[in-house]
């Protein structure tokens, strides 16, 4: 883990960050200033908060406008983006959870909840004396939890596909392709185009790959899920046993266990950002991501800027829906010293203008989550138009997500054994045998009957 922090103080930190820090925060939130000057809060020591690494550019604005504007210093504590859920569990468990706000990513708060780990905001809300927050993100199903809201998004990230446009539109390949396969070569509709492209594409003796497609095993759930929805499957039955066990769900990873052969091999053990600069420096047709991705991939040195398309999710846009994969949501851990000093953070972290510069911190990984950032001239350079009106098209149907407790437990069992199936170990079959086994172990351990309200609740929202 890297423990690194970061210290804001005063307001010559916030100089060397901002300009014009006074114009921004007469448009800030005035309610939560005003609330921490009228309550007579303390200020004299520093608001900590527990972060993912990838996010201090995004988080230094919002802190240097936050000790501008309150005269409160922010000590930021920064995890791997892997570990923090399981981090913020295991400190909690041992009361060793010291801080007033953290930053989980959205899918585990349910577990963060039934372990006592995170408070909900309404409490510490109404003690402030204040109504709900204005406005808000564009999804936000992951941030409540039996009725009450746990967390504010603060990322938008929602599941896309990235292409190579000069790969597409090159009349030689399009007819080469057409020949090849009878089929002209457009964006893919389904998973079986995609494979078949990504295998045309794949010719690593003149060094061009297929795809980008993570394969580590914290990543393989994610792809299966879409390709299993895609294909008109289902995760679970009404009353909430795991549809695995069946053809569909066998193809699915079959057809994902096929499509390993037309990826670039670094793949195979590529994290987060490895998968990013991957695909920025080498030549490979399609990979998969999110905003972050996009950000990464549109900077200025990248070698593929402005030489990408983008589209959702093959399949699952037909069907209304896509798919929420991560994101990260502020919370307030139940051992906080200060909780309503970092419920008024988060607040003042997720307004418009706050929010807004957040995002646009093109070294940070927050991307779009509200209206209003789609318009902003710094966005829209930082990810260009294209790839956001295909984002926010997305984020505005995402709801599909594991959000419920035993995340970490599902996905974990998922993760394992589909690994096992793709290197070979064992049968898909098998795998997916396992799976609804070890799953239907987790649901009658948090009880089937809340599981499948919550689950539903999931669904409708």
């Amino acid at each position: 883990m890297d423990r690194r922090k970061v210290l804001l103080q005063g307001a010559s930190a916030a100089s060397t960050l901002l300009c014009g820090v006074a114009a921004a925060r007469a448009e800030a939130d005035h309610d939560v200033v005003q609330r921490v000057q009228s309550l007579g809060l303390k200020t004299d020591q520093p608001l900590r908060g527990l972060i993912p690494n990838g996010s201090q550019p995004s988080l230094m604005v919002v802190a240097a406008e936050w000790t501008e504007a309150t005269g409160q210093p922010v000590d930021l504590t920064i995890v791997s983006v892997d570990d923090i859920n399981t981090r913020m569990t295991m400190d909690g468990l041992t009361q060793n959870l010291n801080f007033d706000f953290a930053l989980p990513a959205t899918y585990g708060i349910p577990d963060l909840i039934t372990a006592g780990v995170v408070q909900p905001f309404d409490p510490v809300r109404d003690g402030l004396g204040m109504g709900a927050q204005k406005g808000g993100s564009l999804y936000s199903i992951g941030d409540f939890y039996d009725g009450q809201r746990y967390g504010f998004q603060t990322d938008g990230d929602v599941y896309l596909m990235f292409y190579r446009a000069d790969m597409l539109d090159d009349p030689a390949l399009g007819a080469e392709y057409s020949d090849r396969t009878g089929n002209a070569l457009t964006l893919p509709g389904d998973w079986e185009a995609l494979d078949q492209q990504m295998e045309f594409f794949h010719r690593p003796s003149i060094g061009r790959y297929g795809g980008a497609l993570f394969r580590i095993p914290g990543y393989l759930g994610w792809e299966f899920f879409a390709r299993l929805l895609s294909a008109q499957g289902k995760i679970f039955t009404d009353d909430l046993v795991p549809l695995f066990d069946n053809d569909v769900a066998e193809q699915a990873l079959e057809s994902m266990r096929r499509a390993s052969d037309f990826l670039h091999p670094a793949t195979a053990t590529a994290g987060l950002f490895e998968n990013w600069a991957l695909y920025r420096h080498e030549n490979i047709y399609a990979n998969i991501g999110w905003g972050g991705s996009q950000k990464s991939f549109n900077q200025p040195s990248s070698a593929i800027r402005g030489k990408l398309r983008h589209a959702t999710l093959p399949g699952l846009a037909a069907q209304g829906v896509a798919y929420f994969n991560w994101g990260w949501s502020y919370v307030i851990p139940v051992s906080a010293n200060q909780p309503e000093m970092g419920y008024l953070f988060s607040r003042f972290a997720v307004s418009e203008t706050m929010s807004t510069k957040a995002v646009r911190e093109t070294a940070g990984y927050f991307d779009p989550f509200q209206s209003s950032h789609y318009d902003d001239p710094d966005i829209i350079d930082a990810y260009s138009k294209p790839f956001l009106d295909v984002h926010e098209a997305a984020l505005r149907i995402g709801n599909r997500n594991l959000n419920i407790p035993g995340h970490s437990a599902y996905m974990a069992s998922l993760n394992r054994n589909l690994s096992r199936a793709m290197d070979g170990n064992i049968t898909a079959r098998q795998a997916l045998k396992i799976i609804v086994s070890e799953w239907e172990l987790t649901t009658l351990e948090f009880g089937r009957d809340d599981q499948i309200k919550r689950w539903r609740d999931l669904l409708k929202g």
